[in-house]
């Protein structure tokens, strides 16, 4: 159900600068025809139940196949570094059997990380979408990774546009990676000294590990290896190392078996 909500929370996000410009062209041309991109549903929205009415018009963009139409930008945010969003992403968006895209992913991240009612929270997150995956090169192969830019990481750490907060007082940090369309979410507690792993895909028959982190361990050294160095920019009196902390694989998180 959150593919079928996505769409319309990005583009009613105040992060949107573009909707601001979408103004509606209700002149009438030559011919009689309007000159609007809009029109109409065809089919009367008479139910009052929200998830009905959505799923009414996710049917319909799902339908739209004007190739003009799709490639016009939606969605836009400038801050901290530009995303652009078509319909043509949108409508992916509406299809289960495509992977989310990760402009679409980080637009929703940043839409949370800038979520005014983090403020009223004692306790503070740092948010990161996949830029970090993106700098690192995660998901090519340890062999053929150049060394990252210590100080492009760092400014991952930066608090987002509008908030006000340092990471050395967050309680926790989440970093989610992607691979291939799968997505894993690494939560560093802190507090705790803890790595949580939200991994939804099942732990291979093959696997003979001890304990079920020992199937992430190369990608928790990678992310401990450069996350060391950033928190030490980011916080001078940083002395930890994110590789020696717990590990938790929690049992609660949903499992697929596909990506």
């Amino acid at each position: 159900m959150f593919r079928f909500k996505l769409p319309t929370i990005l583009w009613d996000s105040r992060l949107n600068t573009k909707k601001s410009h979408q103004n509606l062209d209700h002149n009438v041309d030559e011919d009689g025809e309007s000159s609007s991109d809009v029109q109409i549903i065809d089919t009367p929205l008479t139910s009052t139940n929200t998830q009905e009415l959505m799923f009414v018009l996710c049917t319909y963009i799902m339908e739209i196949d004007n190739a003009k139409y799709l490639k016009k930008h939606w969605i836009q945010s400038t801050k901290p570094y530009p995303i652009s969003l078509s319909l043509q992403k949108l409508k992916d968006i509406l299809d289960v059997n495509k992977s989310m895209d990760i402009d679409c992913f980080n637009m929703a991240v940043r839409m949370t990380a800038c979520n005014d009612a983090l403020f009223l929270l004692e306790d503070k997150y740092h948010y990161m979408d996949l830029q970090f995956c993106s700098i690192t090169k995660f998901d090519r192969d340890p062999r053929l990774r150049a060394k990252p830019d210590i100080n492009m990481l760092a400014k991952l750490l930066e608090c987002w546009p509008a908030m006000e907060y340092d990471v050395s007082d967050c309680k926790q940090i989440l970093l989610p990676d992607s691979f291939l369309g799968h997505f894993t979410l690494y939560v560093l507690n802190m507090d705790t000294r803890s790595i949580y792993i939200m991994d939804s895909m099942h732990i291979p028959s093959w696997f003979k590990g001890d304990h079920p982190s020992m199937h992430n361990i190369h990608n928790i050294h990678y992310i401990a290896n450069n996350m060391n160095v950033v928190m030490e920019l980011a916080n001078p009196t940083w002395k930890d190392d994110i590789y020696m902390w717990r590990r938790i694989v929690p049992t609660w998180v949903p499992r697929t078996l596909n990506w």
